[in-house]
């Protein structure tokens, strides 16, 4: 029986998680070592070739089913444009002045963030770094219908999620600190875009999207 070398194996392996799909330079260095390993071993002439036919089927199948992180990239973006396009809605690189916005405006920040406000709040405390924020939020994906994930209130407690402000959690993703900052105040409500990037890990394989609802309550730090 003919077995390939764990060498090369290990080569061929390597090769490709280097490289990756959808490069043509990696399916040649995986096809050169595939080729060195198939017939520098013994073997008949027969089982050679279907050693080889059976690697151009992989490769084949993973070229044409893996998509690459620039791919996710692209349909990430693809998907934004669309919901802002569907929805009417345009963007500005400037925050507006005294935090008003209108409804068909967000401002995109330079992390990605696209922040709307839609209710400022009455308090008079600002937030500052290690206060708690308590938060409602309501989160759905950017295509049409989606389903949405809501956390808004329960019976037993009216914010469900509290984190500390610019304190890294689990509870809390970097484009919600962000969007805390531009809030300030007990009671302001807002919708973001965020991309996965600035989102919760969970949102990044594959990169997705998502539109949130937010409300925060402040407790100062004493």
């Amino acid at each position: 029986m003919t077995h390939l070398h764990p060498g090369c194996v290990g080569r061929r392996r390597q090769a490709y998680m280097v490289a990756g799909p959808g490069s043509g330079g990696a399916f040649a260095r995986l096809m050169f070592n595939t080729y060195l390993c198939i017939f520098m071993n013994p073997g008949s002439v027969m089982k050679k070739i279907i050693y080889l036919l059976l690697a151009l089927v992989t490769i084949s199948v993973a070229s044409c089913t893996t998509e690459t992180y620039a791919d996710e990239l692209d349909e990430e973006k693809s998907q934004i444009k669309d919901f802002l396009k569907r929805n009417n809605l345009r963007t500005v690189g400037v925050f507006p002045a005294d935090s008003v916005f209108d409804e068909h405006t967000f401002y995109v920040s330079s992390s990605g963030l696209y922040f709307q406000m839609t209710k400022k709040g009455t308090s008079t405390d600002t937030v500052a770094a290690y206060d708690e924020v308590n938060i409602r939020y309501k989160k759905y994906a950017l295509k049409e219908n989606p389903d949405t994930i809501s956390t808004w209130t329960t019976l037993e407690q009216a914010y469900p999620t509290s984190f500390q402000y610019l304190v890294s959690s689990s509870n809390a993703c970097a484009a919600w600190h962000e969007a805390v900052g531009y809030m300030r105040y007990s009671g302001s409500q807002a919708r973001l875009i965020v991309p996965a990037e600035i989102g919760f890990p969970s949102d990044q394989d594959p990169l997705t999207p998502y539109v949130y609802e937010i409300k925060i309550q402040i407790k100062k730090n004493s």
